[in-house]
């Protein structure tokens, strides 16, 4: 005769404790039975999450404890004359290798919060996670990158940029400027402009974005959304909100002139942007609109698309920049990537 438990709080491979969920148990039991050749119900999954939950008598409980648990249950339950002792060997079988995964992560220093898979571990480890001077990643997918974003993406007259390691609702406050301001009103009517955008006029809007207290139940909701992967934004935004760096944009358009300096101007542009991470792309079509007319002015040689090749490819900024050319409709050439 089994007895439910009164296991209360679970403690995880890190230390920390969290409320103790039945469900857990049930889903993984579930998921074992289906990649098993056997298969089984839910109604099975409930019956072994109940005995387990009689084998738990303590207020609180480690995960190796459980999952042993649900090892001991799955060899001995039957049904209808049918052991489960094949289920028992799925699990244990997905058990081991979420084992190696965990001990693969941990040789790439990194811990993650996220349970992702190794192949995204490995990408945030290599591209995107801060490291100290030594090398060493010093942040986690969930806890600091997530975490440092939302709050600095919230657009109003100022920015809450909360303190390392704090509570995120405490930290200091930094004013935007009358430019930025002016920036965020054009956004604004641009959005609201397009079909599906804002419903609200601007000073709405302003008093919105200027009480951040108003903002935070949408800066937590955004988080979430995040966290349970249903919506990620755009890369630069994601990994260098709250850095050093500070781009959170991806693209940039560029737009070529005619003369050496405004060529060159363009050029110096272009490195700055991918030394801050971001990518550009090149309009041409306010420069000569003939292949012909570009041999003339330059003599033939080194004419200024292959300046632009030849520059970036020289610059020593991040891999993850780009690049695009554009020529306007009555240009004999192609766009270039």
């Amino acid at each position: 005769m089994f007895s439910y438990a009164r296991t209360r709080w679970v403690v995880k491979r890190d230390g920390s404790e969290v409320p103790f969920d039945r469900e857990r148990i049930k889903n993984a039991v579930y998921r074992a039975m289906l990649s098993s050749r056997l298969g089984g119900s839910m109604s099975d999954a409930e019956e072994v999450t109940r005995r387990v939950l009689g084998l738990l008598q303590s207020d609180k409980v480690d995960v190796e404890t459980i999952q042993d648990r649900v090892e001991e249950v799955l060899m001995e339950y039957e049904r209808d004359g049918v052991r489960f002792a094949q289920v028992a060997r799925a699990y244990i079988l997905y058990r081991e290798q979420r084992r190696l995964v965990r001990e693969t992560k941990r040789n790439l220093g990194v811990n993650d919060d996220m349970k992702l898979t190794l192949n995204a571990v490995e990408v945030l480890r290599a591209r995107y996670l801060l490291k100290d001077r030594n090398g060493n990643v010093v942040e986690t997918p969930q806890a600091d990158v997530l975490a440092r974003g939302p709050e600095r993406w919230h657009g109003g007259a100022c920015i809450r940029v909360p303190e390392r390691g704090g509570n995120t609702r405490e930290g200091k406050f930094y004013q935007l400027s009358p430019t930025q301001i002016s920036e965020l009103k054009r956004i604004f009517e641009k959005v609201c402009s397009e079909k599906g955008g804002l419903k609200c006029d601007w000073e709405s809007f302003r008093e919105f974005v200027e009480r951040p207290s108003m903002a935070w139940t949408y800066i937590e909701q955004f988080y979430r959304e995040m966290t349970e992967l249903r919506f990620l934004p755009n890369s630069p935004t994601l990994m260098n909100a709250g850095t050093e760096l500070g781009q959170l944009s991806a693209c940039f358009v560029l737009p070529v002139g005619d003369s050496i300096d405004e060529i060159f101007e363009t050029l110096k542009n272009t490195a700055r942007i991918h030394k801050s991470g971001g990518g550009t792309g090149f309009s041409f079509s306010s420069s000569g609109q003939r292949t012909t007319w570009w041999a003339r002015r330059w003599g033939g040689g080194l004419w200024p698309p292959r300046i632009f090749h030849e520059g970036i490819r020289c610059h020593n900024g991040r891999d993850k920049a780009g690049r695009q050319e554009a020529w306007g409709g009555e240009h004999g050439g192609g766009a270039e990537v």
